[in-house]
């Protein structure tokens, strides 16, 4: 089979269920776009009424997709997360399942960034 443009062939991208990987990604990126678009809302009320606060309103509305967020990002951590198998040794231990290096990096970021 013909190899992806980094490299990874056809076969290995089945092998990993990359599938789930784009699934996964396109859920983190519509999740994202509402809460952008949720966030731009508050603001536009904010602006056309002066006594709203903005605040309590990012806090009732953007903070539960927010958070939302990085709960489905958590739930993909622990399925993908590389773990090595002791300290002595080198190696890692599998991962319940296997993902592109990019979406792993993303979900890593997500997880470690997490302020509570």
């Amino acid at each position: 089979m013909l190899p992806h443009k980094d490299g990874t062939s056809v076969a290995d991208m089945v092998k990993n269920n990359w599938e789930q990987d784009i699934k996964d990604s396109k859920e983190l990126i519509e999740a994202i776009t509402n809460c952008f678009s949720v966030y731009n809302e508050q603001v536009r009320k904010c602006i056309s009424n002066s006594k709203l606060d903005i605040v309590k309103l990012k806090n009732k509305h953007v903070l539960p997709l927010i958070n939302t967020i990085f709960d489905k990002a958590k739930a993909i951590f622990k399925d993908i997360e590389r773990t090595r198998a002791n300290k002595n040794t080198k190696g890692q231990t599998e991962p319940k399942r296997k993902c592109s290096d990019r979406l792993y990096k993303a979900i890593v970021y997500l997880v470690k960034t997490k302020t509570d």
